[in-house]
């Protein structure tokens, strides 16, 4: 199984999936894992956490050229991912284009599901809820 995560909005978000990444490692330990992030900042801190990843991929929306972003897409087009799992906090249009482009099998994420924020629980924390979440739609 191959599985893509998206995670290039920055530091803190790396930082909150790394519990979520640890558990598919665990539930998976033979997935191929790659991870989107926005920097190096960002993967180092990645590398830095006990999870093994299997390739990373930069994308920094505000500095990509549309070449580049073209390249990364045929590049993951390539890789044929069985899942690629959107970022909550992409915009929905956007994340949703995106998300299409991959070529992904199954793409999971909010910006599918018809949830309104009042419906989340706020007595737990967000990484929780997010991976509660995921896991319901692998």
């Amino acid at each position: 199984m191959k599985i893509l995560i998206d995670s290039k909005h920055g530091l803190g978000d790396c930082v909150q999936i790394i519990p979520m990444l640890q558990i598919i490692r665990d539930n998976y330990p033979d997935c191929y894992l790659a991870v989107i992030v926005r920097n190096k900042a960002s993967r180092e801190l990645l590398q830095a956490a006990s999870v093994t990843i299997d390739e990373y991929y930069y994308l920094d929306m505000q500095t990509i050229t549309i070449k580049k972003l073209l390249a990364l897409i045929v590049s993951l087009r390539h890789q044929v991912f069985d899942y690629f799992i959107i970022s909550p906090i992409s915009t929905k249009w956007k994340a949703i284009i995106f998300a299409l482009l991959t070529g992904a099998k199954r793409c999971i994420g909010e910006q599918y599901q018809k949830m309104d924020k009042y419906q989340i629980d706020n007595t737990v924390h967000m990484v929780e809820t997010k991976f509660k979440f995921i896991t319901l739609h692998m």
